[in-house]
């Protein structure tokens, strides 16, 4: 099941994670810690699927076995409440996604002494975009921007993801001061986009084939920038 989900044929990696479920439940019982792992897995694949309420309810199903077993200060605590956290974001329930990544943040300050860590990063840049879906712009800009500064800092990879979650917020920023006739904040926000987009297109060759479906379309958006 893990092996189709890492090669993204979801629907295969549902239909064996799901025998494999059957088979551990027989053996195990249904609150055993590896039956929750497993079922985290299955979240996983049906929020990949689009059913993110499913995926909802098993994460909060499992969250309190791995709770329970690990501690609440505990890396794999923490991971499963992010997860929770992405999983309301998902369903557009963005007060619930707030609360659950502010709680999952602070765990995450107290277990780590670095407070540059890697899993600190990720939260802070869920609660970028999760702000950017409410359209809480001026906060979501801050989460992103400290979770950028952090992740160049720390000289650690996939600085990509938070780079084009910038350019969305940035070009949500020129269309929305172009719509109040704001000249002046429309540009600055343009030579924003344009600034991320240019770094984002570097970084990007750094991790994907030049052919990339993925690369195309973020040079497709920088030559759209430039043309404007």
């Amino acid at each position: 099941g893990r092996v189709y989900k890492s090669l993204e044929n979801y629907a295969k990696a549902k239909q064996f994670i799901e025998e494999g479920l059957s088979f551990y439940k027989q053996h195990l019982g249904d609150n055993h810690i590896d039956i929750a792992w497993e079922q985290m897995h299955l979240a996983s694949v049906y929020g990949r699927l689009g059913d993110w309420r499913i995926a909802k309810q098993m994460i909060e199903k499992n969250l309190i076995t791995l709770k329970k077993h690990y501690g609440a200060v505990s890396p794999e605590h923490i991971w499963a409440l992010k997860k929770l956290g992405s999983a309301h974001r998902k369903l557009g329930e963005y007060d619930a996604a707030l609360q659950i990544l502010e709680q999952s943040l602070f765990l995450c300050q107290k277990h780590y002494d670095d407070q540059e860590h890697v899993e600190i990063v990720a939260i802070l840049s869920q609660l970028g975009k999760t702000y950017f879906s409410r359209g809480d712009f001026k906060r979501a800009e801050a989460f992103l921007c400290k979770a950028l500064e952090i992740l160049k800092k720390k000289d650690y990879p996939k600085t990509y993801r938070v780079l084009e979650a910038l350019v969305e917020l940035y070009l949500k920023r020129v269309a929305q001061e172009k719509a109040r006739g704001h000249s002046l904040q429309e540009q600055l926000y343009k030579n924003k986009a344009r600034q991320c987009v240019e770094e984002l297109t570097t970084t990007i060759k750094l991790y994907f084939p030049e052919d990339s479906s993925y690369v195309r379309r973020i040079v497709a958006q920088q030559r759209l920038i430039e043309k404007e």
